[in-house]
């Protein structure tokens, strides 16, 4: 097992964001890449969201393939160029992401994690985090998109105006 001494967690709602530290500890942090849309530990990752939603009372999300592919491009992106951000190494953000992928809505919201070892672990994290939680329990969300792409964790959230 190897530990990282401390991993940025970091959430958008439309323009905001907020970071957060916590400790991580992962396995196999130098695997070849491995991507995960809806599969693996991407889908466990949705089931989580999911889980947590109805313990507090609110509709369950369903996953999209549009959201699904905009998560994906974004983890890609994070894995292939070395970085950690709500921005991608194009200038885009959660929103335009999404909407380039055919997405046309009024709520956009974006959860990313780096170096958890499972989606346990993912989901523990962003519900200590505020900005994180908010994400995940947004009333007005409908729709999700999660992946997985080498400890690269990116749950997207949207809803149709």
């Amino acid at each position: 097992m190897k530990f990282l001494p401390s991993a940025l967690v970091c959430t958008a709602l439309l323009s905001g964001c907020v970071t957060v530290q916590f400790e991580t500890e992962f396995e196999d942090a130098d695997n070849d890449v491995t991507a995960q849309s809806a599969s693996g530990g991407a889908a466990t990752l949705a089931q989580l969201i999911n889980k947590n939603r109805a313990a507090a009372g609110l509709n369950t999300l369903s996953q999209i393939k549009t959201l699904n592919n905009a998560s994906l491009a974004h983890a890609t992106d994070m894995n292939n160029n070395g970085f950690f951000s709500h921005t991608g190494s194009d200038g885009s953000n959660s929103t335009s992401r999404i909407e380039a992928y055919g997405f046309d809505g009024c709520f956009y919201a974006e959860n990313i994690a780096k170096g958890q070892g499972s989606a346990a672990r993912v989901m523990s994290d962003w519900m200590e985090s505020a900005g994180h939680r908010r994400n995940v329990l947004a009333p007005e969300a409908r729709y999700m998109g999660t992946s997985l792409v080498n400890g690269h964790w990116v749950a997207t959230f949207s809803a149709p105006c």
